[in-house]
């Protein structure tokens, strides 16, 4: 069975992407035969090596085009030899391009009628689509894809070949949102009326989890605290212990367990997050799941200059509805204290719930 994928490059300047190529060709499994890696140094016969497998071996012939490739007499012979073969497969020939040649100028006339696949503007980008061909041409691939030997392959290639990794800043944009917390904490058994008006707080097991100690809650901070209620003397905990598996109070001075206090704090945040939403005028909208959604029931345009572009209308009209960009929030604790933020799109009639 003819089943080879044979690639014809520039040795040594296009040596990288022939390796990377035969590498990730032989990932999927496909039988690849390239120099780099299949002819062993010092073979004494190696053209008639390289004829031998062209003429009797080859599902498809590779020709990576580059401005080396183009100019060199050892692949334009391979693709002289490939191109004179009498094949049922018009498309037998497969030229791959991964530097600026020009398609209408430069290429070999063995090529000139023949689709070429473009690497130049991204390898993985011409990868997909060139591995697509080769599944919808049937190409034989083996039973089991090779992982070690595709290793192999390219490791080998690395102590020849400039490094593919390059050391400088960069920069990802994620939806979670870092919180940082207060050193300590405080659990209640009790708090005064309106407490949860002004502090956000956690339940942990029968106590009360805040951030806030008790000289915080006075009648003048506390609008609904009438009578001039005082909490119950708190159990002060460092914030940190939450997030290490040693340290956490002995049993005599435990008013709440480590668990209970997570579960608590997750629970602070969500409120948090609530009552900043409130604050700045947001409207809750519930989804399934029991999922908070938030958004604003005004037009609203937001500036993205940071983003490269102007900006983006956060609402507008869908027949008798109105579409909203709503975001939700969900607090977790690990692998550091965050929100992850969610994006939504819900429908109102008028920006009314």
């Amino acid at each position: 069975m003819l089943e080879v994928i044979f690639i014809s490059h520039a040795n040594p300047e296009d040596n990288q992407f022939a390796a990377w190529l035969a590498a990730k060709l032989t990932v999927v499994g496909y039988n690849v035969w390239c120099d780099t890696t299949s002819l062993p140094g010092g073979t004494p016969d190696f053209w008639g090596e390289i004829e031998r497998t062209i003429r009797t071996k080859l599902a498809k012939f590779v020709f990576v085009i580059s401005k080396h490739s183009i100019a060199k007499p050892g692949p334009i012979r391979e693709l002289a030899l490939a191109d004179g073969l009498r094949t049922s497969d018009p498309e037998f020939i497969l030229p791959v391009r991964i530097d600026a040649t020009d398609f209408r100028t430069e290429l070999p006339a063995a090529l000139i009628t023949r689709v070429a696949f473009d690497f130049s503007s991204g390898w993985q980008q011409g990868l997909t689509k060139f591995l697509n061909k080769l599944r919808s041409d049937k190409v034989p691939i083996a039973k089991r894809a090779d992982s070690s030997r595709a290793m192999q392959l390219w490791s080998a290639r690395l102590g020849g070949i400039p490094s593919l990794t390059l050391k400088k800043p960069e920069r990802y944009r994620t939806n979670w949102y870092r919180v940082f917390l207060p050193a300590s904490m405080f659990v209640y058994e009790s708090l005064p009326a309106g407490t949860e008006a002004v502090y956000p707080t956690g339940k942990a097991g029968r106590y009360i989890l805040a951030f806030a100690p008790q000289s915080d809650y006075t009648m003048d901070k506390l609008p609904g605290n009438l009578f001039g209620e005082m909490p119950s003397e708190p159990t002060v905990y460092t914030t940190s212990l939450l997030f290490e598996e040693q340290g956490w109070p002995a049993e005599r001075v435990l008013v709440a367990t480590r668990t209970e206090c997570r579960k608590a704090l997750v629970e602070l945040l969500s409120v948090s997050f609530e009552k900043l939403m409130i604050g700045k005028g947001f409207v809750r909208y519930d989804l399934s799941g029991r999922i908070k959604s938030w958004f604003k029931p005004e037009d609203i345009r937001l500036s993205t200059k940071a983003f490269g572009r102007r900006s983006r209308v956060l609402s507008g009209a869908y027949g008798e509805y109105r579409w909203h960009y709503a975001i939700s929030a969900d607090p977790f604790l690990f692998p550091f204290p965050a929100y992850a933020i969610a994006s939504h799109v819900i429908f109102t009639q008028g920006g009314t719930v």
